[in-house]
Formats: structure tokens, sequence, C-alpha cells
């Protein structure tokens, strides 16, 4: 049983990015739990499992005084369509691995480089849905930080959804917006195709490409097609066309990603080491609704996730074996699937 089988029974709960399937609309959030402070119905053993590692990071206190992080890498700070939260701190500097663990190198301008000084906002910010609804309190046992990315206004940048966004706002950040191609249940929609005037026009289950004119090559433009993206996007197209990368090269940027209806991903933040072989990592995520990127915590005495031989526990999800690991790589295409989020589809076209 997973951890939010509790809530599945409800005929339309359905997943963040859920598998090449007609998706229901869904008018209430399904982590009401967070908001009334109650914990989520969860397994024992799970939560155990997920929390083997502690380094004392605080559920509550006031903000430490750092300087506030740099934004320049993180385009959404320099775009004037977008009102991103402040900046205070980042994942690294706010976030020490746990004693006697040591991040594993990684490059600067690599996308796990870029994740690792991620800004996040300040420590009592909650987990919002799209339509500004608290949907985690900022203490909660889960919820180790929020990120300053923008949700936007519809229900589409969910959790398959954010990892692309954050992906491709990497991209735009290194001047390669032109490599911008996620995967749909149809076929991949590149960046270069909607620049040029192209965009997907529904047809049944899948999509042609239908001309209009030329998008402005500016990050407004790119933040409106990532939402188009979305609204075609699923967890299993994502599961299908990203790479494979082996456990033993796991690194930041990677990802778990369990498609079906529900599916759920999850990112894998930074990851430390241990001499004795033991591997963490700090993971974050979106859900169902579009909602906040949230840093997640395996409970209150601790920040980083474990890294087992049979894969990670998450609180809001059933463990991620090691074969749902992938990577966004576009040097290596994954396999052709059809169909797509209905949903998403209908919400972006309305727009």
């Amino acid at each position: 049983m997973t951890r939010w089988s509790c809530l599945a029974a409800s005929s339309l709960l359905l997943s963040c990015s859920e598998a090449p399937t007609a998706r229901a609309e869904v008018t209430t959030p399904i982590r009401a739990e967070p908001v009334t402070g109650a914990e989520p119905v969860t397994s024992a053993e799970s939560v155990t499992s997920a929390e083997p590692v502690t380094d004392a990071q605080p559920v509550t206190g006031a903000e430490p005084r750092k300087p506030l992080a740099d934004t320049s890498p993180y385009p959404w700070h320099a775009d004037p369509t977008i009102d991103a939260l402040a900046a205070v701190g980042t994942l690294e500097s706010r976030f020490a691995p746990p004693a006697g663990f040591e991040r594993m190198g990684v490059a600067r301008d690599s996308f796990g480089g870029w994740l690792r000084t991620l800004p996040l906002a300040a420590a009592h910010q909650p987990v919002r849905a799209n339509d500004g609804r608290v949907l985690i309190r900022a203490n909660h046992r889960y919820l180790a930080a929020v990120s300053t990315l923008d949700i936007g206004k519809r229900d589409l940048q969910q959790c398959a959804d954010a990892i692309m966004r954050l992906h491709a706002e990497w991209l735009w950040s290194r001047g390669r917006a032109a490599e911008a191609s996620y995967p749909t249940g149809a076929t991949p929609i590149p960046w270069t195709r909607y620049l040029r005037g192209e965009i997907p026009h529904p047809v049944g289950r899948t999509f042609r490409w239908r001309a209009r004119k030329p998008q402005a090559n500016d990050h407004g433009s790119y933040r409106r097609y990532l939402d188009v993206v979305f609204s075609w996007a699923n967890t299993g197209s994502l599961a299908l066309r990203s790479a494979k990368p082996a456990r033993a090269d796991v690194r930041p940027g990677d990802f778990f990603v369990l498609a079906g209806s529900p599916g759920h991903a999850v990112l894998l933040l930074d990851v430390a080491r241990h001499p004795d072989g033991r591997v963490v990592a700090l993971i974050g995520q979106s859900f169902m609704p579009a909602q906040s990127f949230q840093v997640l915590r395996p409970g209150t005495a601790a920040t980083w996730f474990a890294l087992h031989d049979d894969g990670v526990d998450t609180p809001y999800w059933e463990r991620f074996p090691w074969s749902s690991l992938r990577r966004l790589d576009p040097s290596e295409p994954g396999g052709d699937i059809t169909g797509a989020s209905d949903q998403k589809r209908e919400s972006s076209s309305s727009s």
C-alpha cells in the first residue's frame, strides 16, 4: 500500500503528471493534512527507513543572517513577467551534509552544480498551490525549505514538469536554450520550433504543429513555451524518454520517476558520500496541484535522505527503486510512447 493509498480511493485523485491516460479535473488539494497540521497517513516502517542519518536541521527558528543568494544564474529572478520569491540563502549554504559525509564533486556549470546553489526562500515560507492556497505549513516535519521558483498561474507545473522546468532554466542560464526539447506522450516539443512560431495543436490524443507568428527570443517567451510542454508532458513520457544512469554513477540532477496513474517523480538536488560507502541526497519535488518546488526532509531529525540498496523512501510516495533512476541527457534519447495528458492540455489551450 502506498503512502497516499488513503487518498487514492477518490476516483478524482490522479497523479502529478500521470502516465499517458486522460485525467479528471481535481478541484481540491490532495494534501490537506499539512494545512491542518496533521501528519500524513504512512507506515511506520517506511518513515523509519527514510531517516537513518541525522543532521540536526532545525524545524523552526529565525532565518540565519546570511547574505542574500546570488540569483544571477537563475533566470526567473531577472524576468520582469515573473514574481519570484525573495532569495535568502542557497541549498548549499543552508544544508550541510551529515557528519562524516562530503558533497560529491560536480562541475559548477553542470546541472547538478547549478542545483547545488539553488536559491531558497525564507524559512517561514509555506508551500503554496498555483492559486495561492497554503498546502504545507513552513514548520511541517517533511518540509525542509521552499525554492524561489515561480509556480505559474495554472495547474501545470507539477512533479515531472518541475524537473523539466529546472533543467530548462539551467540551459537558459548557460546560453544553451536551443537544446531545450522535452518529452511528451506524442513527440518531443523543442524550444526552437516554438520560437519560430509553431505550436502543438490537439488532434485526438496527439498533436500536429500549427504555424503562428514567431515568438520573441526572451525568457518570457521561454516560460510560456514551458507551459506548453507541461500541458503535454507526464511521468510516463519523462520516464521512457530519459537516460538511465547506473546506480554507481548517481549524481545531483538525476531523478527518480515512477510512471502510472497515479505516478510521481522527485529530483536529486545534491548528493554526499561517506568513506564507508553510504550515500545520502537532498531531494526536491513539486506535486499535484501545481505548487511551490520544495526541499523535502525525511523527518524532524534529518534533511538528507539515505539512498539504500533497494532505492529511496520519501514521505509522500512509495519507495523509488534504483530501476526508476533517470537523467535528462539530450545525447541519450529514450523510447517512443503514445498518449498525452488531457487535463493539462485543456488547461493550456484555454489560456
